[in-house]
């Protein structure tokens, strides 16, 4: 969803709440700016949850990828 609405943007046709990460190059070449100051910013703190059931290979491989500390007290 993020490239459809960076492509947009890009193209005139509004503005987007887009991911900062994803705007590296726009914001060098000045093809996309920010439309606010700072007070715009969104932080977002993302949470990935599994069971701890054992899973397929494949999926264990996929978790073991992910960085971070288990948490345990999200409530």
């Amino acid at each position: 969803m993020a490239a459809v609405l960076k492509a947009m943007s890009s193209e005139g046709r509004g503005t987007a709440w887009l991911p900062e990460s994803h705007l590296t190059r726009e914001f060098a070449e000045g093809s996309l700016v920010r439309a606010g100051d700072e007070r715009w910013n969104i932080p977002v703190d993302v949470r990935v949850i599994r069971s701890r059931d054992p899973l397929p290979e494949m999926a264990e491989e996929l978790w073991a990828l992910l960085p971070g500390d288990e948490d345990t007290d999200w409530g």
